[in-house]
């Protein structure tokens, strides 16, 4: 008999370092909040936020509409993942990781009863716990990481397929992933595809002054990316040049942090390129922009572009199937599972495909492809798949590995 937990603990960071981890945060906890919101009181299932540090003002008005609190776990095996890594350099592969007595007491006195992603040893006494993979790019894209990050990376993972009790993938190319590099392990794997939840006055905001506001032509294609190498913006700007050249101008606005930690020189070449292909004028870079500004531009656009070499499960794909904005993608195995066939795909080096399906994209001029009602039925399995898992319950979860 698997048991609903009361309280779950949302392991956030307080500095709001990685912001895709904290939107995937606030996905979860805004799903368990439309599940509370149908159940009977007694029901309901309180959710914290765990910050690893004193919450930075951004991160708290971000998930306090979304949690029940927030609770400082400083100190007390805080940013699990990279305390891990290191643990695991220094101590060279003895794999101790003991709860700290002061998490152990922070869980406790809360009255956890699963507290996610953590994949250090919490005595099943004390809460459930499940670890999270959010991709295995350096297996696929190896080039893009340096040494030190490749070893990070592989005994990081390996750490957590030892150690975890549960291993949530988004997935089943992730889960695929792991089950070949893990296969020993390949039994603690949960998939669970994220949905999000969009903010109720999305549907009631006037998009259009968002367009104006950053000066936009009245129909754009858009890609909401950061600016990294593995994005792949350079196929659909060569693509662009090569519909120029046709006599097909086709506006792109691109949101997103305008740099690549990895590759300091990369944004700079590829806007080079975007100068002496000579579309320019035809592509707006927005740079990192508010959250809400960014839906509404992808609320108001006739197309989602997502030209990605790899993803593990990807936001703005997401964003756009819950408004229903059509979706131009590049043709991965994780873009044909979260589309299906509700996207256009191209190869991500065929600049000839990629001309294609702009073009077809933009001929359509924006037909939406899907409703609220049906993404809402989405967003409501994932906030019963979380649950099943928060219960210790795998059996509807774990995939048939290929």
């Amino acid at each position: 008999m698997h048991q609903r937990p009361k309280t779950i603990g949302l392991i956030v960071d307080g500095g709001g370092g990685w912001w895709g981890r904290l939107e995937y945060t606030k996905n979860i906890a805004a799903a368990l909040r439309e599940f509370n919101a149908q159940q009977p009181e007694a029901e309901r299932i309180r959710v914290l936020a765990v910050a690893t540090s004193e919450p930075a003002p951004a991160v708290h008005d971000y998930l306090v509409p979304h949690v029940d609190g927030f609770v400082a776990a400083a100190g007390s095996g805080a940013r699990l993942s990279d305390k891990v890594t290191r643990r695991l350099l220094r101590t060279a592969w003895k794999y101790q990781f003991p709860i700290t007595g002061k998490l152990d007491r922070m869980i406790r006195s809360h009255g956890i009863d699963f507290l996610y992603p953590s994949f250090q040893e919490v005595s099943p006494t004390t809460c459930r716990t499940a670890a999270w993979i959010p991709d295995f790019q350096h297996l696929h894209l190896p080039q893009l990481f340096s040494a030190n990050e490749l070893v990070m990376r592989e005994r990081g993972f390996g750490a957590i397929a030892k150690l975890a009790p549960t291993v949530v993938v988004s997935s089943a190319a992730s889960a695929n992933d792991f089950a070949r590099v893990y296969p020993d392990f390949a039994h603690k794997l949960a998939i669970l595809r994220f949905r999000v939840s969009l903010p109720a006055e999305t549907w009631n905001s006037d998009g259009v002054s968002t367009v104006r506001k950053y000066n936009l032509p009245t129909r754009y294609l858009i890609i909401c990316n950061q600016f990294w190498h593995h994005k792949n913006h350079a196929i659909v700007f060569r693509a662009l040049r090569e519909l120029k050249e046709a006599g097909i101008v086709i506006p792109l606005v691109c949101t997103g942090r305008l740099h690549d930690h990895r590759c300091e020189t990369f944004s700079d070449e590829v806007l080079c390129e975007l100068h002496t292909s000579g579309i320019a004028d035809q592509v707006k870079l927005l740079g990192l922009i508010p959250k809400d500004d960014q839906i509404q531009l992808l609320r108001c656009s006739a197309g989602l572009v997502q030209p990605s070499r790899f993803e593990g499960w990807n936001t703005a794909i997401e964003e756009a199937m819950a408004l229903g904005i059509p979706v131009t993608a590049s043709d991965i195995p994780v873009h044909r599972e979260q589309c299906g066939e509700l996207a256009n795909y191209a190869s991500t080096d065929d600049v000839a495909g990629w001309a294609q399906i702009l073009d077809r994209a933009w001929r359509a001029g924006g037909e939406r492809v899907s409703n609220a009602s049906s993404y809402t039925n989405l967003r409501q399995a994932f906030a019963s798949q979380f649950i099943s898992i928060a219960s210790g319950d795998l059996t509807a979860h774990t995939p048939t590995v290929a």
